[in-house]
C-alpha cells in the first residue's frame, strides 16, 4: 500500500524497487538491504517538503501489509541480526550520509565507510538525473 501513495504524490518521479507482492522483506538497516529508492522532485518548495514528510511518516508507520506476524515463540534470531530498540529502523539514510561525512567518534578507518559512499554517491547521481529531466 505505501508504494501505491507515494506514485500518487505530486512530487514523485521514481520508484526503483524489486519488491512486489509476495515478496519476502527484511527490516531495513543499511543502504544494502533497503526494499528500494524513492525520486521526488517539485518546482514548489513546500510540496515537495510535504511529500517528504508523507513518506517519513510512511517509514515510521510501515510501507507493508503482511500475510502472517511472526509468531515470538517461534521467531530465531540470527547472530549478525541488528534488533531496533524501540524503533523501527535503526538508522534513518540521512544520519547514515551525516556519519560517513564526518570524522567517525569510533576510530575506525574512513575506507570502512567506502561502499556507503559510494552508495550515496550512486543513489545522489541518479536523483539529480531525474529530477532533472522531470524539471525539463
Amino acid at each position: 500500500p505505501g508504494y501505491d501513495k507515494m506514485r500518487k504524490m505530486s512530487s514523485f518521479v521514481a520508484l526503483q524497487t524489486g519488491v512486489t507482492v509476495g515478496s519476502k522483506v527484511e527490516l531495513t538497516i543499511d543502504l544494502f538491504t533497503a526494499v528500494g529508492v524513492l525520486v521526488l522532485a517539485n518546482k514548489d518548495k513546500k510540496q515537495l517538503e510535504a511529500d517528504l514528510a508523507e513518506v517519513r511518516k510512511m517509514e515510521k508507520d510501515g510501507l507493508f501489509t503482511y500475510d502472517e506476524d511472526v509468531d515470538p515463540a517461534q521467531f530465531e534470531q540470527t547472530r549478525d541480526m541488528v534488533m531496533p530498540v524501540g524503533r523501527r529502523r535503526t538508522e534513518s539514510l540521512d544520519n547514515i550520509v551525516l556519519r560517513a561525512a564526518g570524522p567517525t567518534p569510533t576510530g575506525r578507518s574512513s575506507a570502512n565507510l567506502l561502499p556507503v559512499a559510494i552508495a550515496a554517491f550512486a543513489a545522489g547521481a541518479l536523483v539529480g538525473l531525474m529530477a532533472g529531466r522531470r524539471m525539463k
